[in-house]
């Protein structure tokens, strides 16, 4: 698994943070919101058991 951070937010609705991080190098982000995961959810049903 490719290392990743913010995890938590994307099921707490509280928006809190558990972590912070900081590049050393150069690097390529990708953002999830929650309600992209649940719409992938809904299309993909099996990704919930994973």
């Amino acid at each position: 698994m490719k290392p990743l951070f913010g995890e938590m937010s994307l099921f707490d609705k509280e928006d809190l943070r558990s972590a912070s991080v900081k590049a050393i190098t150069e690097c390529k982000l990708a953002q999830l919101m929650s309600y992209d995961l649940l719409a992938i959810c809904d299309k993909y049903p099996d990704i919930g058991t994973r």
